[in-house]
């Protein structure tokens, strides 16, 4: 119908997929559309929808591409990833975490019945400020891991994820840091015994003198110093 009565024309064209229709293109007029603006508009639908399908299909490409990246990455990495439900569930867990605590650590305890027994009850903190924490990540906690026989240490952050939908957890991030302490102790060692001897030095007799004089003030105990003059020691 013309304009005069009121009325308009309405041309729809759906917009098809391969999952079912994305919607319609539309077009308003006052007056009918000829023939070759219908086809127009019929050809222009069908490459808007390719040009939609497209685009989908690249999308839904890259997704899967950083999908296997990010898995890729995960399964070969060194580092443990645990993912800590409210209910102390493992949700999640790297292969490195598996390796480290067996397939059966499927909660809190599992994992915690492998740590030092001395680190345990700071973990369980560590976990507990996680869960109520707001802020993106921790400080780091530092434990020790009791594995096949050996004593490794490990330095694990967290991050509180429990708003995330997609993740619904506590996510903990734990590095294997023994070579470090070990380097520690070996320096820390060198900086308080003699090189030769390998017998405490100066600085670590003054240590150990401040401590046992603040042990006294607080229990009121005696304190004796015991000097060994050898003499000529260092020509030795």
């Amino acid at each position: 119908p013309g304009s005069g009565d009121g009325r308009a024309v309405l041309l729809m064209v759906a917009l098809p997929s391969q999952t079912g229709r994305r919607g319609a293109l539309v077009v308003v007029r006052s007056e009918p559309l000829p023939v070759v603006v219908v086809d127009a508009v019929r050809s222009l639908a069908a490459n808007v929808s390719l040009a939609m399908e497209a685009g989908a299909l690249a999308e839904n490409l890259h997704r899967r591409r950083s999908d296997h990246r990010f898995r890729s990455l995960v399964e070969n990495s060194p580092d443990i990833i645990l993912v800590i439900a409210t209910d102390d569930a493992i949700t999640f867990r790297s292969p490195a975490a598996e390796r480290l605590f067996g397939e059966a650590a499927t909660d809190v305890d599992a994992v915690l019945s492998s740590i030092f027994a001395e680190d345990r009850v700071r973990l369980r903190e560590f976990f507990a400020r996680a869960r109520a924490t707001t802020s993106e990540r921790l400080p780091v906690c530092e434990l020790r891991v009791e594995s096949r026989g050996d004593v490794r240490w490990f330095e694990a952050t967290a991050t509180n994820m429990l708003d995330d939908e997609a993740v619904a957890g506590v996510v903990v991030n734990a590095r294997d840091i023994t070579e470090r302490k070990v380097l520690e102790q070996d320096l820390r060692f060198q900086v308080l015994h003699d090189d030769l001897t390998g017998i405490a030095n100066r600085s670590l007799f003054r240590n150990r003198l401040d401590q046992a004089l603040v042990a006294r003030r607080e229990d009121d105990e005696l304190v004796a110093v015991l000097f060994v003059d050898l003499d000529d020691f260092k020509t030795v």
